[in-house]
């Protein structure tokens, strides 16, 4: 009897400690499990993910933690996301990861500022280029349409049995002459476009030695300007002097007269008197 109860007062201890002992081992089993799995699975994301660097400047997306693009990387600082979210953020394909795929790498571009008056010069000369070009153009088209008809009329005087005229001759000397004119001014054109193109980049680099140039030149006009002024009011000056000094002289000399002509009447008198009384005696 007391074997008996002693028995049924140890069997649910002994069932629960072996029940207790059971799921400790399963969970041990589980871990090894899950770390075993963890040492044999590669380092990349889930099918059809990538990873990525959240530090600034990053611009790729990954396959694997492994390439050498980011492994030196803290793993605080990658991510895992889908392809497409990585794309949506402006991520383009690693060429260390896809070296068989064509990697489509966003270049971005940044733009020198330049001046307003530099842009508006080589905008201005890229236009004249243009045009020269676009004119170039229309009269190789011209030409050409003048060659064609002259070609057309050569093949219906052929046609019709007739020789080619001294004139057609003539107009198609003339044509082709033309077509390589406006070659020529074609190939003139390209040129000039090209010079253009060349001008307004140093256009960009000259703007400030204009702006120098520009404030030189204005103060030289203005010196110049002074001078020309100066030089000017003693001109006037002297031309006032002159003529003062003219009319003063005049006046002298008519003075002079006046003085010789009322002198010469006097003793003109005088004589007459003289004679006049000498008759009377």
């Amino acid at each position: 009897m007391f074997i008996s109860v002693s028995f049924t007062n140890l069997a649910p201890d002994l069932l629960f400690n072996l029940l207790n002992d059971f799921k400790m081992k399963k969970s041990l089993i589980m871990m090894l499990v899950a770390f075993a799995m963890s040492m044999v699975m590669p380092t990349t994301a889930n099918a059809g993910d990538v990873w990525i660097s959240t530090g600034k400047g990053a611009v790729k997306y990954h396959k694997s933690k492994d390439c050498r693009a980011i492994k030196r990387l803290d793993s605080k600082m990658l991510k895992s996301l889908s392809v497409k979210e990585a794309e949506q953020m402006g991520r383009s394909e690693c060429l260390f990861c896809y070296k068989s795929a064509t990697a489509t790498a966003k270049k971005t571009t940044t733009k020198k500022s330049t001046t307003t008056a530099a842009k508006t010069a080589a905008k201005k000369k890229a236009t004249e280029a243009k045009e020269k070009a676009a004119s170039a153009k229309k009269k190789a088209t011209e030409a050409k349409q003048k060659a064609d008809e002259v070609k057309k009329e050569t093949a219906e005087a052929k046609a019709a049995g007739k020789k080619t005229t001294t004139a057609t001759k003539k107009k198609a000397a003339e044509a082709k002459q033309k077509a390589a004119e406006a070659k020529k001014e074609a190939a003139e054109a390209k040129q000039a476009a090209k010079e253009a193109k060349e001008e307004a980049t140093k256009a960009k680099k000259t703007t400030s030695t204009k702006k120098a140039t520009t404030k030189k030149a204005a103060a030289e006009k203005e010196s110049t300007a002074k001078k020309t002024t100066a030089k000017k009011a003693a001109a006037e000056k002297k031309t006032t002097t002159a003529k003062k000094a003219a009319k003063e002289t005049t006046a002298e000399k008519k003075s002079t007269t006046t003085k010789k002509t009322t002198s010469t009447k006097k003793t003109t008198t005088k004589k007459s008197t003289k004679k006049a009384a000498e008759k009377a005696a």
